[in-house]
C-alpha cells in the first residue's frame, strides 16, 4: 500500500531506523500527555548511584548488560563469518536458496 505513497529509498530509510524513530516518537508523545503520578512527571533517566537505590543495584545490573552485550556481538560476528563462508559464490542470502546445488 505504501510503495504508492513513498519511493524505495524513502521505505527503506524508515525501515532501517524504524525502532529509534519509534523510541524518539513515543518519548516526544509522553511529554505532551498528562502524568497520572501524584508527584508530578517521573524523569526517564535513573541515576544508579543515587541515594534511593541499594548499593548492590549497579552491581547487578551489570551482569545482564555484560551478557546482553555478549549477546550482541556473537549474533554479528556469527553473521559475518556465514556471509562470508562462501568465497568464490556472490552473497545468496538475499534471495532464494542460501547454498546452490552446485556447490554442495
Amino acid at each position: 500500500m505504501f510503495r504508492y505513497y513513498f519511493p524505495a529509498r524513502v521505505r527503506s530509510a524508515v525501515s532501517d531506523f524504524a525502532v529509534v524513530i519509534a523510541l524518539f516518537s513515543m518519548t516526544a508523545l509522553s511529554r505532551f500527555l498528562p502524568s497520572s503520578s501524584n508527584e508530578g512527571r517521573a524523569s526517564w533517566l535513573v541515576n544508579p548511584l543515587s541515594a534511593s537505590n541499594p548499593w548492590w543495584s549497579p552491581l547487578s545490573a551489570s551482569l545482564p548488560a555484560l551478557l546482553g552485550t555478549m549477546l550482541v556481538l556473537m549474533d554479528q560476528l556469527l553473521a559475518l563469518v556465514l556471509i562470508q563462508e562462501v568465497p568464490a559464490v556472490p552473497n545468496y542470502s538475499t534471495s532464494g536458496c542460501s547454498c546452490p546445488s552446485w556447490y554442495v
